[in-house]
Order: structure tokens, then sequence, then C-alpha cells
């Protein structure tokens, strides 16, 4: 397995939107890049995962890989780090970026099904953003998201110098 951690933005920061729309455009579902790649056409891995932590201080961007049998976990730091530079490289098409806003609305609806899940969301964006009514802008902060708001945060964000990585090998 590789876990690789990019130094990111705290999550009252103006680039975290779209950040959280690179997250869902490299692993969210099966038709996600890094999924598609990874497991799909390479096959070095079995699962993938990337993930914007949201916090009060800056947090970090990780991207979770567990590898196939016979893999490396260089293979698999290979193969994401071709991923990540070609959405950094190319404009995301139109559809695609519709797609992963539709998910993260989709997401945020599910959050909310509850009385809980209200409570909780509300006291979150009260204490991580300092303001309760951004959970109700949230919706309009991913959809102005653009193509070349992604290729700007990926090529400031995700990139080696910003990153660690942590190997996990089974004993």
């Amino acid at each position: 397995e590789v876990l690789v951690g990019y130094k990111a933005v705290r999550a009252a920061d103006p680039d975290r939107p779209a950040l959280d729309v690179v997250s869902h455009l490299l692993a969210a579902g099966e038709s996600s890049r890094l999924h598609l790649d990874l497991v799909r056409e390479h096959e070095v891995a079995t699962a993938v995962d990337a993930d914007l932590q949201w916090g009060i201080d800056p947090d970090l961007f990780v991207v979770d890989a567990k590898a196939r049998p016979g893999k490396t976990a260089a293979d698999l730091e290979a193969r994401i780090d071709a991923v990540i530079a070609d959405l950094g490289r190319n404009p995301v098409p139109d559809a695609e970026l519709a797609k992963v806003k539709r998910l993260l609305r989709a997401e945020m609806v599910r959050m909310m099904k509850t009385v809980s899940g209200k409570a909780n969301q509300l006291g979150f964006f009260e204490t991580v953003l300092g303001d309760y009514h951004r959970l109700f802008r949230l919706d309009d902060e991913w959809e102005a998201v653009g193509a070349a708001d992604v290729q700007r945060v990926v090529a400031r964000y995700l990139t080696v110098p910003r990153r660690t990585v942590v190997v996990l090998e089974p004993v």
C-alpha cells in the first residue's frame, strides 16, 4: 500500500473547493481517473482513493493505493504521478467536471439526510470554517470551479516537493 500526502490548505481557504473537485476527479467511483488508470488499464492496484482532509489548520490531500500482488510501491507511485501530471496538463472536459460536481452535491445531501447529520454539519462548519452559513454556499463554491482552476491547484499543491510518500509493506 502507498499513501501519498500532499501539503494542502485549511478548510476555509479559497482553493479548497477546487481541491475537493480534484479529489473526486481522481478517485470518486469506478470511472475516476486513478481507478481507470491504476486498477483497470495498468492493473497495478486493487483499490485507490483520494481525499482532501478539512481542518482548521492546513491539512493533507491524500492518495491511497493498494498494490496488486506482484506489483511494487514504485509501480503505484509512478502511475499516481502520471495521472496527476495529466490532470494538471490537460483541461478537464466539461462533462467530467459536471459529473464530479453532481457527486459532491449528492454526498452533501446524504450527510444531511438526518437531523443528527444536519446538526453535525452545522456544528462542523461553525467550528472549522468559522461560519455555519458557509454550508449553504458549498454547492455554489464547487459549481464555480472551472477546468483552469483544476489545473492551477494541481500545479500548486500536488507536486513532488509538497508531498510525503509512505509505503506500507505486509510482514
